[in-house]
């Protein structure tokens, strides 16, 4: 059981500190790493300088540590330390003077980097080789680094650089071409599991498989990540079993179920369902990126296994799907609003994928043929030609305009909808005029005009378009974006959605009005009041529901 500290008596260690490997064959992974080294050591086959990169918590000081050890044991067990020698105690007592750890984060100027060149002059004081371990060393600066080039070229007898880094494209190329280097990768989940179960039974705590599981994929491929993780769930679960229920309560993981039933509501096109999850997943302090995640996961096992048929689409529709999950999943880090950005990115994932209106029978090119099925086209979204007209909110297309005289006496056929219907939208758009050259302000009228319809067609559109600012020059609208609204603006420029507004542009200004989106200055961009409460309310009054706070403009902070 975990010992806690009571009074002075003991002092407490953490769980993935007092699990450190203290010998190569302890490192979980990195296998072909742990053999060059053992080898080299064996053999006395040392190089002066080694580059470990790869990401965090894969194993890169922990090897440093072990490895400068190794080559200092005075009695190697086929190239492992022996870890009972003076050496080896000297060593993990983490006090020995010639085994030096260097955080480049926090020492990163020119002067440590001289400061060091100075003592590597110096014979070892105990130990047969000095070890510099220089963690995070992309951090150094240019100076630094062209200060340790010299070194590197002509190191001293006994002396070892080991260089730890999580970014080794950062690092100045005459640096790494003097180093061995080893490529780290991200523990597999099954390697992560094995360890935590491991660590759990020594420590006598009890833990589900499953929880295990859930742990090591939390983690991402980070032994380190896995066991603070997993001390945590100790602190939440003293006694019993640590469950995968316990998981989702804690660290914002969201069960299966819910993930299925957000995947079948974007293939259904039930769009309130849809809404209702993000928004559940909001307010239960869930992870929206982990719920992203799993939801491609869950994608990927259909895609690779025939036997699996959760969803009842095509290859195309999941893959489709999975894709822009994943981008998605990238616009949550530069969105200033991550919630708003996935219902907007959920209702273009429906209208793509060829969803119904509620209350619409579904054709069978909506329901998409099974991966065993005929060659069709899956949705009348996902043609390669241009659609001919306008399409709804969620991709079913309307039928081509016939001529205004067809229109004024009422024949254009639409069986998806009422006739009344149709005459009263053809009506209106007999209504609109062309807009020649004009004032900015009749301009902007005209536009707002636009935007208005729009929002009565496809919302998603009319939400991006919102974000921008109207700048006419002629008959030139240019629309400018602050970079922070840089999901919005390529949004826009997705195929489908640029011929749209091109071609409500058309309609509303004209053949001679263009449409040009770009990236404006600050200066450019004055603030829009309540921009998020304006986003909220656009979304309440196509669907319905409640507006949730949802934080400060971006434009608000400074």
């Amino acid at each position: 059981m975990i010992n806690v500290a009571k009074g002075n008596d003991l002092k407490y260690t953490s769980l993935y500190r007092r699990w450190r490997p203290k010998r190569f064959n302890e490192v979980v992974g990195q296998r072909e790493v742990r053999a060059i080294l053992k080898n080299a050591v064996k053999r006395s086959g040392l190089s002066h300088a080694y580059m470990f990169a790869g990401p965090r918590g894969t194993g890169k000081t922990s090897i440093a540590r072990i490895l400068a050890k190794a080559v200092n044991c005075e009695s190697p067990e086929e190239g492992e330390p022996c870890n009972e020698c003076e050496s080896c105690r000297i060593v993990s007592s983490e006090n020995a003077l010639d085994i030096v750890e260097i955080d480049g984060a926090s020492n990163r100027g020119i002067d440590k980097i001289r400061e060091l060149r100075e003592e590597v002059n110096f014979m070892p004081a105990k130990l047969n080789y000095k070890v510099y371990i220089i963690d995070e060393v992309h951090m150094l600066t240019n100076q630094a680094f062209n200060a340790l080039l010299k070194t590197l070229e002509e190191p001293p007898e006994r002396v070892i650089f080991l260089f730890a880094t999580t970014e080794p494209q950062r690092i100045p190329a005459t640096i790494i071409s003097r180093c061995q280097v080893f490529e780290f990768k991200e523990i597999p989940v099954p390697l992560i599991k094995e360890r935590l179960l491991e660590i759990a039974e020594a420590e006598e705590v009890g833990i589900t498989e499953e929880a295990a599981e859930e742990i090591a994929r939390k983690a991402r491929g980070a032994v380190r990540d896995a066991l603070v993780i997993f001390e945590q769930m100790i602190s939440y679960r003293p006694s019993g079993d640590i469950r995968k229920a316990d998981l989702q309560k804690v660290l914002g993981i969201t069960g299966e179920e819910v993930v299925k039933e957000y995947l079948h509501s974007l293939f259904s096109a039930e769009r309130g369902t849809v809404l209702e999850i993000l928004t559940d997943v909001k307010e239960g302090g869930k992870d929206l990126e982990l719920f992203l995640e799993d939801c491609v996961s869950l994608l990927r096992e259909q895609l690779i296994d025939d036997s699996v048929d959760e969803f009842s689409a095509t290859d195309t529709q999941l893959l489709l799907l999975s894709r822009k999950l994943i981008d998605l999943q990238k616009d949550l880090n530069r969105s200033p609003n991550g919630h708003i950005a996935a219902e907007i990115a959920s209702l273009e994932m429906m209208e793509e994928l060829g969803g119904k209106e509620k209350g619409q029978e579904e054709t069978p090119q909506q329901k998409g043929e099974k991966r065993a099925g005929k060659e069709e086209v899956l949705t009348s979204n996902t043609a390669e030609t241009e659609p001919s007209g306008p399409s709804d909110l969620f991709g079913s297309e309307t039928s081509p305009e016939k001529s205004p005289a067809a229109d004024a006496a009422g024949e254009r056929e639409d069986n998806a909808q009422p006739v009344e219907e149709a005459e009263s939208r053809s009506m209106k758009k007999e209504e609109i005029r062309p807009l020649g050259p004009a004032g900015e302000e009749e301009v902007r009228e005209r536009w707002g005009e636009m935007i208005e319809a729009i929002k009565e067609d496809r919302i998603s559109v009319a939400a991006f378009l919102q974000e921008g600012v109207l700048r006419p020059k002629g008959e030139e609208l240019q629309v400018l974006f602050s970079q922070d609204f840089s999901f919005h603006k390529e949004s826009l420029e997705n195929r489908e959605n640029w011929t749209y507004l091109q071609e409500k542009i058309r309609d509303y200004f004209g053949p001679n009005y263009s449409v040009e989106l770009a990236y404006g200055e600050k200066d450019d961009l004055p603030v829009q009041e309540d921009k998020l409460k304006q986003k909220a309310k656009l979304v309440q009054q196509k669907f319905g529901g409640t507006i949730i706070e949802e934080g400060r403009d971006p434009a608000d902070s400074d």
